[in-house]
C-alpha cells in the first residue's frame, strides 16, 4: 500500500476519539508510513482529532517559548538567530501536517523531534542549545541591568546625603 492510500486512511479513521495505541491501521501497513518521516498520521489515527490539536498546540507553545527567548535575548544578533531557529522549524512543523492532511504534496520535509533522520535531529539538538544559550545570556544581560539600575540608584541616593546643608540658623 502506497504512503498516500495510508495517510488518506490513516488521518481520517479516528475522528474525534482515539482507536488506540497499537491499534492503527497504517500500523499494521509496515515500517513505511513511521519511518518516511510521516509521524504525524499515525499519530492523528491513535490519539484522534482531540490528539492531533494537542500536538499541534504543543508545537505552538514550544515555538511561542522560543520566540519569548529570542526577544529577551542580550543583543540583536541572538534575537535575529533565534527567530531564524523558531521559523525553520515552524516551517518543518507546517510542511509535515499539510503533507499528512494532503494540503501539500509530499516533500520529505520531517516532523520536528519525532521523524526518522539521524541527520536533522543532530541539527535540531544543535539549534536547541544554541536557543538554551540565547535564553541563558538573557536571563544574564537582564540581571546585568538590574544590578546596573541598582546600583545606579545607591549612587544617585548617595550623592543626594553627601551634599553640605548650611542651615540659616547656624549664623555663618
Amino acid at each position: 500500500m502506497s504512503t498516500e492510500v495510508a495517510k488518506k486512511s490513516g488521518s481520517g479513521s479516528a475522528w474525534l476519539v482515539m482507536v488506540g495505541f497499537g491499534m492503527v491501521m497504517c500500523a499494521t501497513i509496515g515500517a513505511i508510513t513511521v519511518m518516511g518521516g510521516l509521524f504525524y498520521y499515525p499519530v492523528c489515527e491513535e490519539l484522534g482529532f482531540v490528539g492531533a490539536v494537542i500536538v499541534i498546540l504543543l508545537f505552538v507553545l514550544f515555538l511561542v517559548q522560543g520566540l519569548w527567548l529570542a526577544f529577551h535575548a542580550e543583543n540583536r544578533y541572538c534575537t535575529l538567530v533565534g527567530i531564524g531557529i523558531m521559523a525553520q522549524i515552524a516551517w518543518q512543523v507546517f510542511c509535515n501536517i499539510a503533507v499528512v492532511t494532503n494540503t501539500l504534496p509530499n516533500t520529505g520535509i520531517s516532523l520536528p523531534f519525532f521523524s526518522s533522520g539521524g541527520t536533522s535531529l543532530i541539527l535540531l539538538l544543535a539549534e536547541m542549545g544554541v536557543m538554551i544559550n540565547i535564553g541563558r545570556g538573557g536571563e544574564r544581560a537582564r540581571l546585568e541591568r538590574e544590578n546596573l539600575r541598582a546600583l545606579r540608584e545607591q549612587r544617585e541616593k548617595e550623592k543626594s546625603n553627601n551634599t553640605i546643608r548650611l542651615d540659616p540658623n547656624m549664623g555663618y
